[in-house]
């Protein structure tokens, strides 16, 4: 499963920049595109990708985020 530490990507970015990517993986957590985990509080944000289904029922298409993670941890 590929994790990114959110202290990792933010570590030479001025504490603006880092305010401004920390609302992003919130915002596409709610689109199940990615996964967002905290251990502990105010600890390292762990995001990782989420694939998704897709199938088509009927006629209608259906996706559906599988919570299966992409590739291995890094």
């Amino acid at each position: 499963m590929t994790k990114i530490s959110f202290n990792r990507l933010t570590k030479d970015s001025a504490q603006e920049t880092a305010a401004q990517i920390f609302t992003s993986p919130l915002e596409f957590e709610g689109s199940w595109a990615i996964s967002v985990a905290q251990h502990e509080p105010y600890g390292d944000l762990l995001i990782s990708a989420c694939q998704m289904s897709v199938k088509l029922s009927s006629d209608r298409l259906v996706i559906k985020p599988s919570m299966q993670l992409l590739a291995e941890s890094l």
